[in-house]
């Protein structure tokens, strides 16, 4: 069963979130390092790109090492602000000082995803509120679905976790000679641009003395003939992580928009419910 299937992916020591020194974590997910030193003359704030091993190569591993080994009671002083909608099935939400599952209410039908303005709007909402020591914020890009590509396939709630059938991933339609690597480079590329600029913006409104700039895992473009982060394989392509360090200061320059929509009630509740994301 998923025990057996999460001891047999453990077979790289990754280095777990909670066991470093920050303030405000960044989580871009499924980014490979080499993605944002592409990019990093366009964002200098990343500062210094390192690269470290994550404890998962794929999103439910991560969250299962994540959560599992931390302590307690650093849990209780976090504030988790999530996009990837597996947190609906592998956390409660009592273990944190507060769960923000923005895909519960912020998924976005005409993308495919949960953009990353409503995670920077509620992250920067509950920093003010909250004060927590620390604040995990976890945007879905630049994973698939690309949102300033009309060439990349939609994803649903009902098919994200791939229980339901699912359209093929660009990554797919790379190995199925649909796409090209280059294409869907420039693409993936494009979806860090669109994240990393709303980094920036979170960056400038919240506070903290050191704020990390990670991923929860990596993703293969060819290594090994593989593409995106298949279950089940561990290799240096889908656990190197980026690693950038700098500070943030609140500047009070954007008041995010109401983030939690009135209208979350029964209706959404009952989707959600009806999905097994509950």
């Amino acid at each position: 069963g998923k025990r057996a299937y999460l001891r047999k992916m453990k077979s790289h020591e990754g280095e777990n979130i909670f066991e470093s020194d920050w303030d405000v974590l960044v989580i871009l997910d499924a980014c490979r390092p080499d993605l944002p030193r592409e990019v990093s003359t366009e964002y200098p704030y990343l500062g210094e790109l390192d690269t470290r091993h994550s404890v998962g190569t794929a999103t439910m591993h991560w969250m299962e090492q994540t959560f599992s080994e931390a302590p307690e009671s650093e849990l209780q002083n976090t504030v988790y602000v999530c996009g990837n909608p597996f947190s609906g099935h592998l956390l409660d939400g009592n273990q944190f000082q507060h769960l923000e599952d923005v895909w519960k209410w912020g998924w976005s039908e005409e993308s495919g995803t949960v953009l990353p303005r409503p995670i920077t709007d509620a992250a920067i909402s509950l920093a003010r509120d909250e004060e927590p020591e620390r604040l995990l914020v976890h945007y879905m890009q630049p994973h698939t679905p690309f949102v300033t590509s009309s060439e990349s396939p939609k994803l649903t709630l009902e098919n994200f976790d791939g229980s339901g059938s699912r359209p093929l991933d660009d990554w797919e339609m790379i190995e199925m000679c649909e796409r090209s690597e280059e294409e869907v480079w420039e693409d993936y590329l494009e979806n860090l641009r669109h994240v990393l600029d709303d980094v920036e913006l979170l960056q400038e409104n919240v506070d903290g003395d050191r704020i990390v700039v990670t991923s929860d895992h990596g993703n293969a473009v060819g290594e090994r003939g593989l593409y995106g982060h298949p279950g089940g394989i561990s290799i240096p392509a889908l656990y190197e992580v980026p690693w950038c360090e700098t500070d943030a200061k609140d500047s009070g320059s954007h008041q995010p928009s109401e983030y939690r929509p009135e209208e979350q009630s029964e209706d959404i509740e009952s989707k959600l419910d009806a999905l097994g994301y509950r």
